[in-house]
């Protein structure tokens, strides 16, 4: 059920409304982008559709990048392209789809695969060669691509947006600052056995996860990676300042830290941050359901 909790302009809300209802995977068991996610919050999410709440609002960088892969789509013409073209293969029992952004030949017949990501500049400089999911996504469609069309690719690519870029960062920050908002991050490349083996890997494990579903066993846990789990952090501050002077990863290092201060760090206190599974809290539509994070928040809560 989509809300609109901030009023948004009719004109806005119209746009906002369009735009998120126009993913489809066709008829297939998972996408790739549905493969690379683990299992549990993809079940969850499709059994409890009717269910989830999500407000209008919480969909705009979502729309921003079907926006631009709309734009792409219409003026990437050429004879050296394929844009957004749908492909299925069969796999263990199950049809398994995928949309590639662009598919690019160069002039010495080198195949590329390419996908668009609007992000943030942030992202950018922590993930020089490509976060894990990006990675893993693309090598899915690789491997999509090598079962239907018969040939290996040369070259997977993220042509990434960073929606937050400032051309003035660029020129006074260190040279890990993107020297324009548009860059093409490329993807390193598996073997085709580690390409192969992965898929199967994630098919398998999503099978698995509907065979438990279907019998009422329990859904298989998510992992602390998958659940984007970040470490405790040790936060020294002022006793009545919200904002901390540093953040530490561990109490050893805060307390060198307000020791390093002499005089300067009487009254200083440590403020343990716990971890948060930040994927569960913000980003997964099945966690008012998941039994994994709802237990996690009752023994917070007693």
């Amino acid at each position: 059920m989509k809300t609109n909790k901030l009023n948004l302009h009719p004109l806005a809300q119209r746009f906002l409304e369009a735009s998120q209802k126009l993913y489809s995977r066709g008829q297939s068991n998972r996408s790739i982008t549905q493969l690379i996610q683990p299992p549990q919050p993809v079940i969850l999410a499709r059994d409890h559709s009717a269910e989830i709440e999500t407000d209008l609002i919480d969909g705009i960088w979502s729309t921003l990048g079907t926006a631009v892969h709309e734009f792409f789509e219409t003026h990437a013409v050429g004879d050296d392209v394929v844009t957004e073209e749908r492909l299925f293969t069969d796999e263990l029992g199950w049809t398994i789809s995928g949309a590639i952004d662009a598919q690019f030949t160069d002039e010495q017949g080198r195949i590329a695969l390419i996908d668009y990501k609007v992000t943030s500049v942030w992202t950018v400089i922590y993930n020089s060669s490509g976060k894990s999911e990006w990675i893993n996504q693309m090598h899915g469609y690789r491997w999509l691509y090598n079962r239907c069309k018969g040939v290996d690719v040369d070259k997977l690519s993220i042509l990434a947006i960073l929606r937050d870029w400032k051309k003035r960062d660029a020129q006074t920050r260190g040279s890990d600052y993107p020297d324009s908002p548009i860059q093409l991050i490329d993807i390193p490349l598996w073997t085709v056995d580690e390409m192969n083996n992965y898929v199967k890997t994630r098919i398998l494990a999503h099978q698995e996860a509907e065979y438990a579903n279907l019998v009422g066993e329990p859904l298989p846990r998510c992992s602390d990676a998958e659940r984007w789990l970040r470490s405790a952090k040790y936060a020294v501050k002022k006793p009545n300042n919200k904002r901390a002077m540093r953040v530490l990863d561990s109490e050893e290092e805060a307390d060198a830290y307000i020791k390093a201060q002499g005089a300067k760090g009487k009254g200083l206190v440590v403020e343990k941050r716990e971890s948060e599974p930040t994927r569960c809290k913000d980003y997964c539509e099945g966690s008012s359901w998941c039994v994994q994070y709802q237990s996690e928040l009752e023994a917070q809560d007693g």
